[in-house]
């Protein structure tokens, strides 16, 4: 498989056309087959939409979790000559895409998440994310914001919730996940030959 990237970036609102402009760049300048927004605050996404995000040349698909007044929002995006989706499990904290790379038989699961701000709903977010993922039985690839950190180091000067913390942890290992160590503002992975960049301020 070709070296591709992915991105995965918490936007914090696409309403403004300069906002579009800085992911288009990025998209164009990294060759991005797949893009993950979280946090786009965007009640409806159409394919106008994509186009600015993407550029008007260009194969993306797309689904979208609407936000709820002003808070959350995903955008999943994907090269149809990269990537073919087969289905996709839509809900308000993530999007799950299921299918293959194009040309082979590898499938797998592609997930976007944004996770809940509020403490007492995160529980039942990773027990419903789990659930998924054990169902699916693919390699899957996880990319996003799930507005927790594992230890208190990660995010400095911030007051942490340390059952979040754990649930997030037992999220992790008994999945048998691999969590990418933070390099400065950015997340950068060589994963299958595929280099994961998520932008976390």
């Amino acid at each position: 498989m070709n070296k591709s990237m992915l991105i995965t970036w918490n936007i914090r609102g696409l309403c403004r056309w300069e906002k579009k402009v800085v992911v288009r760049k990025l998209v164009t300048r990294t060759k991005s087959k797949i893009v993950f927004l979280q946090e786009t605050k965007l009640r409806s996404v159409e394919v106008k939409t994509i186009s600015q995000l993407c550029g008007r040349r260009c194969n993306f698909e797309f689904k979208f979790s609407a936000s709820v007044g002003a808070a959350g929002g995903l955008i999943s995006c994907w090269d149809s000559s990269f990537f073919s989706n087969e289905r996709c499990v839509i809900e308000q904290n993530f999007i799950g895409l299921i299918g293959k790379y194009a040309g082979s038989d590898l499938k797998c699961a592609l997930i976007n998440v944004y996770g809940p701000n509020v403490a007492s709903e995160r529980r039942v977010f990773f027990d419903r994310l789990a659930t998924l993922i054990s169902k699916i039985e693919l390699p899957v690839l996880i990319g996003g914001d799930f507005n927790i950190v594992r230890n208190a180091e990660e995010k400095i000067g911030a007051s942490f919730n340390k059952k979040s913390m754990a649930v997030f942890s037992e999220f992790i290992e008994g999945l048998t996940l691999i969590d990418p160590p933070l390099r400065g503002s950015f997340h950068l992975v060589e994963l299958q030959g595929s280099t994961i960049i998520q932008q976390t301020g």
